[in-house]
């Protein structure tokens, strides 16, 4: 049982770390924008890790430096905002 409850709270933990990934994501977007423009990055602990021109490359990059990008943001940046028509 204690492994179980161990386990949930390790997810809640986890959820909560990507919560805060995603609001560092929006609340920098126009920092982000400048800085890595066009390109793929990730982040993890509110910090860019690595950004590449493809996601393989950002993945790759941050899979080298020890992060687990199954729990790390993963997101493209575009340099102009992008008006959809529907």
């Amino acid at each position: 049982m204690t492994d179980l409850n161990n386990s949930n709270l390790q997810v809640l933990k986890d959820l909560n770390a990507f919560g805060e990934d995603l609001s560092f994501l929006n609340g920098s977007m126009k920092i982000l924008k400048k800085k890595f423009g066009d390109k793929f990055i990730v982040i993890k602990d509110k910090k860019v890790i690595s950004a590449g021109d493809t996601i393989d490359e950002a993945i790759t990059d941050a899979s080298k430096r020890g992060v687990d990008v199954g729990k790390a943001v993963v997101e493209f940046v575009p340099k102009k905002e992008k008006v959809l028509i529907l």
